[in-house]
């Protein structure tokens, strides 16, 4: 017979072996997942540290070894993320580099126009002095209109205020081309209250004098109309000068006074407030455009402009 001491001592034996090899086994398994949690984790890791020295302000991090896995998706997308936002702040950079040297070249240019008003008064009060008035009255009239033209910031004015305006820049071609055109003023007083982008009229005005009138080589009528018509004012200039051949509409159309002004109409009502012209040959031209009713600022341009743009 066995001796029952020695078969307990052989099965404790067996396991304990057991047990030793299951505590192995789940120490390898252990070791192994740890190594690849390590693993998984590792990259998070990785990001974790280059997103502390984007903090720190180190944007040039970039990962450089890019797997094909998740992480490395993950990765390629940081490295765009950061390309993208270094551009971005590189155009700002930029763009306040540009928007400081615009704010230099405004205050020098503050300068020109003071200097120049002060040096037109010494000049003025020198020609009075001397007895010659005309001279005086053209450079009061000068200073006030360049007043208006470039001292001024606001965009927009009274119609009043415009006409104003066109009135200083005929009398000062008045002195020059004495007796050579009339103008005459077809003005509706409900209108002049009303407000509109300044600068519209007096290039207007300049094309029916050197195009039409003066090339005439006899006296001319200029005619310069404002219109209230229930939502809309409508604006005319017209002369009875030389006309235009189509060539010279062409060149006036493209020049810098005629597409300054559709410009700026087109930009803040729409394309269908446009300049349209009229043209005769050998009896004159008319252009005429039309604005909304502005009766007070500030105002919604995204309103005027709402039917063209599909924000109304």
């Amino acid at each position: 017979m066995l001796d029952k001491n020695s078969l307990f001592s052989a099965e404790n034996q067996t396991i304990n072996q057991l047990n030793l090899m299951i505590l192995c086994l789940v120490a390898v398994l252990a070791a192994v997942a740890l190594l690849m949690l390590f693993y998984m984790l590792k990259p998070l890791y990785q990001i974790e540290r280059y997103m502390r020295k984007i903090q720190q302000g180190q944007l040039e991090v970039r990962f450089e070894h890019i797997t094909r896995d998740e992480f490395g998706q993950i990765k390629a997308g940081f490295n765009r993320m950061m390309d993208h936002i270094t551009k971005l702040l590189t155009d700002i950079e930029k763009k306040e580099e540009e928007k400081r040297e615009i704010a230099v070249q405004t205050l020098r240019a503050q300068i020109t126009p003071h200097f120049l008003y002060n040096t037109l008064n010494i000049i003025r009060w020198k020609a009075v002095l001397a007895g010659n008035n005309t001279v005086g009255d053209m450079i009061v009239t000068l200073i006030r209109a360049m007043e208006f033209n470039g001292n001024r910031k606001e965009e927009f004015v009274t119609i009043r205020d415009e006409i104003d305006n066109v009135r200083n820049y005929i009398r000062l071609l008045e002195y020059h081309y004495e007796g050579q055109f009339e103008v005459v003023w077809e003005l509706d007083e409900m209108a002049m209250e009303c407000y509109i982008c300044k600068l519209l009229l007096q290039p207007l005005v300049e094309n029916a004098v050197f195009h039409g009138i003066i090339p005439k080589k006899e006296k001319g009528i200029i005619r310069i109309g404002v219109k209230r018509e229930k939502e809309e004012i409508v604006f005319e200039v017209a002369d009875n000068g030389v006309g235009m051949t189509e060539e010279q509409e062409e060149k006036i159309c493209q020049g810098i006074g005629f597409s300054n002004v559709n410009g700026r109409l087109q930009y803040y009502f729409g394309k269908e407030h446009g300049i349209i012209l009229h043209n005769v040959r050998g009896k004159g031209v008319a252009l005429c455009f039309s604005i909304p009713v502005i009766e007070a600022l500030p105002y919604d341009r995204a309103v005027l402009r709402g039917k063209e743009d599909g924000l109304c």
